[in-house]
């Protein structure tokens, strides 16, 4: 049984698995029974980390439903290459350069360094 479906019997005071009393301890607490449980609900727990500035982030990507697939390794870029010529697919790739930090990222430890007497 979903917990959505749990909590509509509890609300509705039909009987279910656990004690009437079981939504009055409950935090307020909601379902969505519209949302999508992958992705929408990715982007919709992305948004609400970032609330209240998130307006800016988009409630959906171009990458929507694509798989992707990320190779950290040369063996592993190797890998998926191989599988999707056995697959017979052909991928499209999105960046092709080896992983670097971006020049905006900082580079100081915020950690102060160990000093004489320790």
């Amino acid at each position: 049984m979903k917990i959505h479906d749990l909590y509509q019997k509890l609300f509705e005071s039909v009987e279910a698995d656990m004690p009437e009393t079981f939504s009055h301890t409950m935090p307020h607490t909601m379902s969505f029974p519209s949302m999508d449980p992958y992705y929408e609900y990715y982007r919709f727990v992305i948004a609400m980390a970032g609330h209240p500035e998130s307006n800016s982030i988009p409630l959906e990507s171009p990458l929507r439903n694509i798989p992707l697939a990320v190779a950290y390794t040369p063996e592993e870029f190797d890998m998926i290459k191989a599988v999707c010529k056995r697959m017979g697919k052909k991928p499209s790739e999105l960046a092709y350069k080896k992983s670097q930090e971006p020049t905006t990222v900082n580079k100081v430890s915020p950690v102060a360094k160990r000093g004489k007497f320790e």
